[in-house]
């Protein structure tokens, strides 16, 4: 059964009377479940965020994964650089200075065969207004320490205003173990962003093994 704010609750098992839900210590277990498990919750919550890591699934060869991803770089605040949802993780924009760059990096390891790989995944914007000006600002991945890319925040913008995510692809090649994959948000100094959007997403991300 749904509750009020959309998620599904457990509903009273048939055959239970209100009789056995009167008995202390399992009525007391209950509370405890009910109670503990948004507290918990919120502990895991708090801790990505002291710790600025966060985990997404990811795809190689088709096979799901999960990939951690640790904030890196320089710190200017506490805002939690990093955001983990099932298929994508979400970098926060950095607030332009009027007298400097800023920038929101993060990292990944794949963990992957010998081999030829395309790196693949989408980017869009979320929250974005629909006032929101994008004129300035640039997104780049570094796959190991040959394959790269660079997009700027306004094609990505634009993109998602289209309601078509836009796509990323990056060949490189591996001799096996942990393959990184280092992303990077840069803010040129007094970018004119107004309102602000929240964070870039990068969704879907997936090693794709080369044919010979």
């Amino acid at each position: 059964m749904a509750g009020p704010d959309g998620e599904r609750r457990p509903s009273r098992a048939p055959g239970v009377s209100g009789g056995a839900l009167g008995s202390r210590p399992f009525f007391g277990l209950i509370v405890a479940t009910f109670v503990g498990a948004p507290t918990l919750a919120w502990a895991g919550g708090k801790l990505r965020e002291h710790h600025r890591w966060a985990v997404q699934v990811c795809h190689v060869d088709g096979q799901a994964r999960a990939c951690s991803w640790r904030r890196t770089g320089r710190r200017d605040d506490d805002t939690p650089g990093v955001r983990g949802v099932w298929n994508g993780v979400g970098l926060a924009i950095p607030v332009s200075a009027p007298d400097r760059a800023k920038q929101m990096a993060a990292e990944t390891e794949l963990d992957l065969a010998p081999g030829d790989y395309a790196i693949e995944a989408s980017l869009d914007l979320a929250p974005l207004d629909a006032l929101t000006t994008i004129s300035a600002g640039e997104f780049s991945v570094q796959v190991g320490a040959e394959g790269s890319a660079t997009v700027s925040l306004a094609s990505v913008a634009q993109a998602t205003r289209e309601s078509s995510p836009l796509p990323l692809r990056i060949e490189a090649h591996h001799n096996g173990g942990k393959l990184p994959v280092r992303v990077r948000i840069a803010i040129p100094p007094g970018a004119p962003f107004t309102p602000l959007p929240s964070r870039l997403w990068v969704n879907e991300i997936a090693a794709v093994r080369l044919p010979h």
